[in-house]
């Protein structure tokens, strides 16, 4: 309710688009904020709700169908980072903390199924991943394969976007 309270009072008409991003997981407060807030926002101001994500929601949510719940409550676009062509890679450059080792494919599976779900509930999706240069990558393993990633992406029904790397060398 204070959300709530907080987005009406800063609400303006210019608003074209309410996203639900920030540092960490958007959809860890599911139930309790994103859900709720989302209904609410498409029924009063109708506006076009996106969220960003990890994807890792299959993990935090098992045996529910996300896709479909983000639908019902207004959602209309979901941005999931993608982030590699493979698992391997993307356990190097995401670090899930639910992997066994890094050959596990688990997380990266969810992401996909995740990109996968959404596409079929008619979300507008959106999968991204990091275009790093090779100057800023460590020595022992390569950046994303931007192509491929492609590929992947638009195989599950998604739109893919580039995203570019503006950070310090990675470690």
């Amino acid at each position: 309710e204070e959300i709530w309270d907080e987005f009406q009072s800063k609400y303006d008409e210019k608003i074209k688009e309410v996203v639900f991003c920030g540092v960490g997981e958007s959809l860890y407060r599911l139930d309790d904020i994103v859900l709720p807030l989302s209904k609410k926002i498409s029924e009063t101001y109708n506006k076009s709700i996106r969220i960003v994500t990890n994807g890792h929601v299959g993990i935090l949510f098992p045996g529910r169908n996300i896709a479909k719940e983000l639908k019902d409550s207004g959602v209309s676009k979901i941005s999931i980072s993608l982030n590699a062509e493979n698992h391997v890679l993307y356990n190097k450059l995401c670090k899930p903390q639910e992997i066994i080792d890094i050959n596990d494919p688990s997380v990266y599976e969810y992401v996909k199924t995740f990109i996968q779900n959404c596409s079929n509930e008619m979300l507008k999706v959106e999968a991204t991943a990091l275009k790093i240069p090779k100057n800023k990558m460590i020595k022992y393993f390569e950046a994303p394969n931007i192509i491929e990633c492609k590929k992947i992406a638009e195989k599950l029904g998604a739109v893919f976007r580039e995203r570019k790397y503006f950070g310090p060398k990675l470690r």
